[in-house]
C-alpha cells in the first residue's frame, strides 16, 4: 500500500536493492519499478508461515537487510521474532519497553504525564464496571478508542466495532452503548476527552532517533484533511514549522530510549491555546514521504 510503497521510492530511488513483501495481490504498490515485490504470508494471519518465508530470504540475501514495518501488526511481529530474524534483518522497530509504551495508549499517556508533555483527560475500562465507575468522571464529548489499535484489527473485529478506529461519544448513555458494542472485539477501552479544534489542528512530529536515543533527523507536518473527519485517515498534509513539536516528541522519545522512526500526533486545543498530545506510532506511516520533500527522508537516514 502507500507507505510501502513510499518505502521503495525512498530507498530505490537512489539505487538501493528494495524487496517488497506484499499479502495481497493486485495492489498497486506491488507494480513499482522501485521494488522486486514477493507473495509472502501475512503477519497478521499467518506469522509463523512469513517466519519461514524470511528465513529462506535471509539466505538469498547472504547479508543482512534493514526490514521495515508498515502496519502495527507488522511491527508486534518483528518484535516476537527478532531473536531469530536477527542474523539475517536488522529490524526498523524500537526496544520491547518502547514499542509496548508507544502502542498501549494508556502507557503513552501514563508517559507524557511522567515527562510533563500535556496531553487530554484520559480514563481507561478494561471491563464494564470500570466504565459505569468513569461515567460521572467523564468529559463529554470523548472518544472511545481500543486501548491498542491492533486489537480492533484481529479477525473480525473490524467489523463488530463497525470499521471504526474511534468512536466520538456524546453522552453517558451513548457511551455505554458504544461500550458494550465495542467490548465484543476487546472490553479493554481507552475513553479520551475531545481536543477542541477541527482537523488542521491535527500536527505531528516526524523523528528518526538514532541507537543512543538521540534525536538524528526530524520534520513536521499539519493535517489539512482527513477521513472521517475528525478520527480518520490524513488525505491532505502539509509541511508545517512546528519546531516545539519536535521538541516535546524528543523528550517523550528519549524517555523511552527509543530508537527509529517515530510519528509523534499532537493537536493544538483553541481553548487551551496549546498542544496536546494524541499518540505515538511506532513506525513509518502514510505520510511520511513528506519529508522527502522537505528533504528530511527519514526512510534513508533509518536505512543509512
Amino acid at each position: 500500500f502507500y507507505t510501502g510503497l513510499g518505502i521503495a521510492r525512498s530507498l530505490g530511488e537512489r539505487g538501493i536493492r528494495v524487496i517488497g513483501l506484499s499479502a495481497h495481490r493486485g495492489v498497486y504498490g506491488n507494480f513499482t519499478r522501485y521494488a522486486d515485490v514477493r507473495s509472502c504470508p501475512d503477519s497478521r494471519e499467518d506469522p509463523e508461515g512469513l517466519l519461514k518465508f524470511l528465513a529462506r530470504l535471509g539466505e538469498e540475501i547472504q547479508g543482512l537487510a534493514v526490514i521495515y514495518p508498515t502496519r502495527d501488526d507488522d511491527v508486534l511481529f518483528l518484535d516476537r521474532f527478532r531473536a531469530q530474524l536477527g542474523s539475517r534483518f536488522i529490524p526498523m522497530v524500537p526496544s520491547t519497553p518502547a514499542l509496548m509504551a508507544c502502542l498501549d495508549k494508556w502507557e503513552t499517556y501514563q508517559l507524557a504525564k511522567q515527562t510533563g508533555i500535556p496531553a487530554p483527560p484520559t480514563w481507561k475500562a478494561e471491563n464494564l464496571s470500570d466504565l459505569l465507575r468513569i461515567l460521572v468522571e467523564v468529559q463529554y464529548p470523548c472518544v472511545l478508542k481500543p486501548l491498542s489499535a491492533h486489537y480492533w484489527r484481529k479477525a473480525d473485529n473490524w467489523e463488530r466495532v463497525g470499521g471504526r478506529k474511534a468512536i466520538c461519544v456524546s453522552s453517558p448513555e451513548e457511551l455505554r452503548q458504544e461500550y458494550e458494542r465495542v467490548a465484543v472485539a476487546d472490553p479493554r477501552v481507552l475513553v479520551q476527552q475531545v481536543v477542541a479544534g477541527g482537523d488542521d489542528h491535527l500536527a505531528v512530529a516526524a523523528c528518526y532517533m538514532d541507537r543512543a536515543s538521540r534525536l538524528a533527523a526530524s520534520f513536521t507536518a499539519q493535517k489539512v484533511l482527513q477521513v472521517p473527519e475528525g478520527f480518520g485517515t490524513g488525505c491532505i498534509v502539509q509541511t508545517a514549522d512546528r519546531p516545539e513539536l519536535v521538541r516535546a516528541a524528543a523528550r517523550l522519545l528519549e524517555e523511552l530510549r527509543y530508537t527509529g522512526i517515530a510519528e509523534v500526533e499532537f493537536k493544538w486545543d483553541s481553548s487551551l491555546h496549546q498542544y496536546l498530545l494524541i499518540e505515538i506510532n511506532p513506525r513509518p506511516w502514510f505520510q511520511h514521504r513528506l519529508g522527502h520533500a522537505c528533504g528530511v527522508d527519514l526512510i534513508h537516514v533509518s536505512y543509512c
